[in-house]
């Protein structure tokens, strides 16, 4: 075993399986139909890795932006041996999509907590 790793998983997922990890899933508001989408895909292949419904907990963030912060919530507990990340982030062709990134990188040098950057429809 390597130092600093609690569990290594070799080869096909499949073989090693989810029975008896406690797993997150960190997902993500914004989008949400096909986020949902997302959800239901990753419970279905973990319930079929043979993970219980009471060893997955899903917690949610308000968009894609926050959702490192909520995983590291999370890992910071202590109580998973895993997290996944599901979100959805869809490039506009509007220089909205460009500013709002500018943004989001300004203020994360200003600032610990990330900021999310007002969207505006299509």
């Amino acid at each position: 075993m390597r130092p600093g790793i609690g569990r290594e998983f070799k080869g096909d997922a499949g073989a090693t399986g989810a029975a008896g990890l406690r797993i997150a899933l960190a997902a993500s508001r914004f989008h949400g139909p096909l986020v949902e989408r997302l959800v239901d895909g990753a419970t279905a292949e973990l319930t079929r890795l043979g993970a219980r419904a009471e060893d997955v907990d899903l917690a949610w963030a308000p968009g894609a932006f926050e959702l490192p912060q909520l995983a590291q919530v999370l890992a910071r507990t202590g109580r998973y041996d895993a997290i996944l990340a599901l979100g959805v982030v869809i490039r506009a062709r509007r220089r909205t999509s460009s500013t709002c990134a500018r943004k989001r990188r300004a203020a994360s040098r200003t600032s610990r907590a990330p900021r999310a950057c007002p969207s505006s429809s299509a």
